[in-house]
């Protein structure tokens, strides 16, 4: 028997009842059976989880990207939807698929007249990265050379001249003119299929700009390029730099190993441009075209009377590990000019370190330097710095004292003997340089508590008592815990006694140590507290009663915790009326980090005097959050 009443399906008096009456009685026997919902589909919560275009090229579009060609149908539906940002992400993510999305190539095209530029260029990148579609949508792609948008554009005068449907007349035609020239020569770039045979046809082109822009789309061919060597090789004899330095680099970049390759560059080796010989030095110093020959070429630039050209034969004799001791002096000095990212915590310019590798085809760049000095072994590298060390300036030598800190141990005895250089800059690269190397570092620790002093003790500063410590010196104190502690200590009991700006290290440096020493720092405490209530270092502020401290002390009274807290509680009795004031008003402005000293609070509320025992009591309550 039906439980419907037919006559009565549609009426919603009815319909509101059964609904009720299904989540009450049925719904609940759906859940505990595990029946309440169908599980998720893990493609949609993938594509899901994507929420906007940095997302879909980032981290967030792994989880499409780890599915692959199972997230292909659902990405291709939203391509087509109606939403442009939901299409933005799937183009994204179908271009991070690969070739896995090469069925939603006809999509990707029809997607290039979206009204939305972010659709139509996503949809031109993924394009290329999936690689070119064929028949009726290759030719769809390839109609669109005269597009409004260059995305668009661009993609489609790729791949007709990738795919030989573009002669080499109409990209020279394109190159010539000044308009179209420069977006020309950025879409020739990377190309790999057959429009590698159309470039080397326009290297012998009449027109020095399409000969220039043939040379340089060819350098980043890759090995494509190997299968028209021969004709690159040919243009290595242009008397145009440009062209010839860029056919050089094509050359270079194919791996052809050829007889004929090796020969275009000894033949290059006589250039008289400086710039031409220290490219074709390092090049010769691939193992490929390791020759009699070549060695005689690479042994005479080591005494070039271009720096460049003989810094390019030490780095190509050091990635063969043939340099002379000449050679590693002069990689050393180059390394110093160069600069080295420091080796500890803390501030300090970036040096010049990612630059191309040794031996590839480019004018000598100084960031390879180091990794070919250090190539050679620490006792070869150990003896270049300290030649290289002798008449270097100042930078150089604080660059010269990361390279020791390097190699190690075995640079350690020349790093020390630093601690003592006039240069108060020298003095502290080697102490923070010291500073990393664990236990060995033990000596620089009073050259880094000297270095906590303001900069005015540098000289020709004025002096400014309340300014930053050396990021990186209180960094290497505060990794040194509990050793450096007690100059420190030291330093707050001298100002404690004395009273004095001139004390060095000032007080504000010392805190800020203490402050990002946190829990470590709390032996200093007595100390700190001594400096807090006995000295005008923390002082009554313009209006009456009111408390001011320099910048950051608060921070680093809650930083020392209880351990602070329970010492300046110890003052509240204190027999100097000054005394009792500043530990009362410290103690009320950590607030409720003030906790663990409401024993003492309510002691001297009780005892204290006579005159000061409602105040005493006030903040006792306030910490507490009473009324």
């Amino acid at each position: 028997m039906s439980m419907r009443p037919a006559s009565r399906a549609g009426d919603p008096r009815h319909i509101v009842p059964v609904v009720l009456l299904w989540i009450v009685l049925v719904a609940p026997v759906h859940a505990v059976l595990g029946e309440d919902a169908p599980p998720a589909d893990p493609v949609e919560t993938a594509i899901a989880a994507v929420t906007d275009a940095a997302g879909a090229r980032g981290a967030s579009g792994e989880g499409v990207i780890a599915l692959g060609e199972r997230a292909v149908p659902a990405l291709r539906r939203r391509l087509g939807g109606d939403d442009p940002r939901a299409a933005e992400f799937a183009a994204i993510l179908l271009g991070r698929l690969g070739g896995s999305s090469r069925p939603a190539l006809n999509d990707l095209v029809e997607a290039l007249e979206d009204d939305a530029e972010s659709v139509r260029a996503a949809s031109a990148h993924a394009i290329e990265s999936i690689g070119w579609p064929d028949g009726a949508s290759l030719d769809a792609l390839v109609a669109k050379g005269a597009d409004p948008d260059l995305a668009v554009r661009r993609v489609a005068f790729r791949a007709a001249l990738d795919t030989g449907r573009l002669d080499a007349a109409v990209v020279a035609a394109r190159l010539a003119e000044h308009e179209t020239r420069a977006e020309c020569a950025l879409a020739l770039r990377g190309l790999r299929g057959r429009a590698v045979e159309t470039l080397v046809t326009l290297l012998t082109h009449p027109s020095r700009h399409v000969r220039r822009a043939a040379a340089e789309a060819l350098a980043t061919s890759g090995t494509a390029a190997v299968r028209v060597a021969p004709a690159i090789a040919a243009s290595t004899r242009s008397s145009e730099a440009p062209v010839r330095d860029a056919s050089l680099e094509a050359l270079f970049e194919s791996g052809d190993a050829s007889e004929l390759t090796r020969r275009a560059f000894l033949d290059a080796a006589g250039s008289s441009d400086n710039s031409t010989r220290a490219q074709v030095v390092l090049a010769l110093a691939d193992p490929r075209f390791d020759h009699v020959e070549t060695d005689r070429v690479l042994a005479a630039a080591a005494g070039d009377p271009d720096e460049g050209v003989r810094l390019a034969a030490a780095l190509g004799a050091g990635v063969r590990g043939r340099a002379s001791e000449a050679q590693h002096v002069l990689l050393a000095r180059t390394t110093a000019r160069a600069g080295l990212l420091p080796p500890y915590p803390g501030s300090g310019k970036r040096g010049h370190t990612n630059l191309r590798a040794a031996g590839r085809l480019r004018s000598p760049e100084a960031g390879a330097a180091w990794p070919a000095l250090r190539s050679a072994g620490a006792p070869a590298t150990l003896q270049a710095l300290r030649a290289a060390w002798q008449g270097a300036e100042e930078r150089e030598c604080v660059v010269l004292l990361r390279a020791f800190t390097a190699i190690g141990e075995t640079g350690v005895a020349d790093i020390r003997a630093r601690l003592d250089d006039p240069s108060r800059v020298v003095r502290r690269e080697a102490a923070l340089c010291l500073a990393t190397l664990g236990d060995t570092g033990a000596p620089a620790l009073p050259v880094l508590v000297d270095l906590l002093s303001d900069e005015a003790d540098a000289g020709d500063q004025p002096e400014d008592h309340y300014g930053r410590a050396d990021a990186a010196v209180v960094a290497a104190l505060v990794a040194r815990m509990p050793g450096a502690l007690p100059p420190l200590v030291a330093a707050l009991e001298a100002y404690a006694a004395s009273p004095d700006d001139r004390v060095r290290p000032p007080p504000r440096h010392v805190l800020e140590v203490l402050e990002a020493a946190g829990e470590k720092a709390a032996p200093a405490a007595v100390a700190v507290a001594r400096v807090i209530v006995e000295t005008p270092y923390a002082y009554p502020g313009a209006d009456a009663g009111s408390w001011t401290y320099p910048t950051d002390t608060l921070d680093a009274l809650r930083a020392l915790g209880a351990p602070v807290t329970h010492a300046l509680a110890e003052r509240l009795l204190d027999a100097d009326r000054d005394v009792r004031w500043r530990a009362r008003h410290a103690l009320g402005d950590l607030g409720k980090s003030a906790t663990p000293a409401l024993d003492a609070l309510d002691r001297a509320a009780a005892s204290g005097p006579e005159a000061e025992r409602e105040q005493y009591a006030a903040l006792a309550r306030s910490i507490r959050g009473q009324p």
